[in-house]
């Protein structure tokens, strides 16, 4: 089954720009360059990331293959930053009660919060 050609550009661009931003991240978090440095954490990223390259080939070639892929990458982004969020609001309420310092908020958050426009524009595409 095809897709669109300016559907597929757009997720493909869209998933280009995902799998870039992750890498970026999970080599930073493994290095623990301006990032707190977490290995586990970094190879999540990674593989996120080549979740979404292994999607990018056949999304262009306008096959829902890709775009599986590309759904698995966002699910795993959203799981991801999630659990982050939970964490981050769970040392918010250790400063409340005065046991911990103020958390700082992680780069995972922020990129789950980046890929939201992608999975809802998936979600229409597909709906």
């Amino acid at each position: 089954m095809k897709i669109g050609m300016k559907e597929s550009r757009i997720v493909a661009s869209y998933a280009v720009m995902a799998a870039i931003a992750y890498l970026l991240v999970a080599i930073l978090e493994i290095t623990g360059v301006k990032i707190t440095r977490d290995i586990l954490g970094g190879l999540a990223l990674f593989v996120i990331s080549a979740i979404y390259f292994a999607g990018i080939k056949e999304t262009v070639a306008r096959s829902y293959k890709g775009i599986s892929f590309i759904f698995g990458g966002i699910i795993l982004s959203l799981i991801f930053g999630i659990m982050y969020l939970f964490i981050f609001l769970a040392g918010i309420l250790e400063y409340m009660i005065g046991n911990a310092a103020f958390p700082s908020i992680r780069v995972e958050i922020i990129l789950a919060l980046l890929i939201t426009p992608l999975a809802y524009y998936l979600y229409r595409m597909i709906k």
